[in-house]
């Protein structure tokens, strides 16, 4: 029998949900890390709101359908979940890396590369990724100035990969493939929906 401080089914997966959530908005590195996380974060979607469907009856299972229905982020995670667990696809990724070498006048200075699916990002220090990269050339000699290159900092991004026709349909839909602007649109509506969920159970 659960007592009154206790936490509901559907307070318990809300608070599972935002601790992946944090987690994987705080991973930018390990393309391992943020697949199991991002893995993660498409169950506990998918059980916040089908136990607050049933916790709520007819009603619940209403406003679930809408959610998917009326948010493309969230029928976008709530499709790759379905992907994942009917036909046990691995998520692949595209991992873009973005190293910026800091600004001369106006002018933003950068590096960037793509890496397929299965490499791993590459970590921070280490050499700087074969692309395009723009350096300011002395005046005189026409010579790159490399010095840009001592406060070099760099940003990956990943994007998921479906191998499943709808799944990119719904990625399309979204607007994004990037794994963490995804993670951070889909959360805001699902946070909406578990506070909406338990305004409606404490008003009855």
């Amino acid at each position: 029998m659960m007592t009154a401080d206790q936490p509901t089914p559907v307070e318990a997966t809300f608070f599972d949900l935002s601790t992946v959530y944090e987690e994987l908005m705080q991973e930018f590195s390990s393309q391992k890390t943020v697949r199991s996380l991002f893995a993660q974060l498409l169950q506990e979607a998918y059980w916040l709101t089908e136990r607050a469907a049933s916790s709520m009856g007819t009603e619940g299972k209403s406003i679930r359908k809408e959610l998917g229905t009326r948010n493309p982020a969230v029928a976008a995670l709530f499709e790759l979940r379905n992907a994942l667990h009917e036909s046990d696809l691995r998520l692949g990724f595209d991992i873009a890396v973005t190293t910026y070498l800091g600004q001369t006048g106006n002018i933003e200075l950068l590096g960037r590369t793509s890496h397929t699916q299965e490499e791993s990002a590459p970590a921070a220090g280490s050499t700087l990724p074969v692309g395009l990269v723009i350096l300011p050339c002395d005046p005189n000699t026409g010579e790159a100035d490399y010095s840009a290159l001592a406060n070099a900092s760099r940003r990956i991004r990943f994007h998921v990969v479906p191998k499943r026709d709808h799944s990119q349909i719904c990625l399309a839909e979204a607007g994004t493939s990037d794994v963490h602007v995804l993670a951070e649109r889909s959360f805001r509506v699902l946070k909406r929906f578990f506070q909406n969920v338990m305004g409606i159970a404490d008003a009855r």
